[in-house]
């Protein structure tokens, strides 16, 4: 994947005529989704050269994208198997065909941004209170870095 462009302190995601979405970069200079995000196109790019088109990265990304484009472009939507509300102002984008989560929370500098924090893969109904916490420290950590 191409070097990442950066636009609201972040890693740009998507932009569009609603919102644009950004991967937070945390204290270390780090970004845990756009490093996610990025080596899963690589492992996508490669499964369908090789012309593997059902496999789990395939769907999660291939769902990312369709999730990315529909919320930059047309705005948030109603429907809980794909968008869930969390803890404290946070949301989730979720596939449930493969457990795959992507934790966000509106800029509250920009309105017209959501940041991501990272990714998990959910076994259980609930969230595990250690990826809580992760959110939580990784949106800390970003808003100290971009000051």
């Amino acid at each position: 994947m191409n070097e990442p462009i950066k636009k609201h302190g972040g890693y740009l995601i998507a932009a569009g005529e609603q919102f644009d979405i950004i991967a937070a970069i945390n204290g270390n200079g780090k970004s845990p989704f756009w490093e996610y995000f990025a080596t899963l196109n690589e492992e996508v790019i490669k499964r369908l050269q090789k012309g593997s088109k059902s496999n789990k990265d395939v769907k999660d990304y291939k769902t990312l994208q369709f999730y990315f484009d529909k919320f930059s472009n047309k705005g948030r939507w109603n429907n809980k198997t794909q968008l869930n509300s969390l803890d404290d102002g946070f949301w989730e984008f979720k596939n449930v065909d493969t457990g795959l989560r992507v934790p966000f929370y509106y800029d509250e500098q920009n309105r017209k941004v959501i940041v991501l924090t990272h990714y998990f893969e959910k076994k259980s109904q609930k969230t595990p209170a250690k990826e809580i916490e992760r959110m939580k420290q990784i949106k800390k950590e970003f808003e100290n870095y971009r000051g």
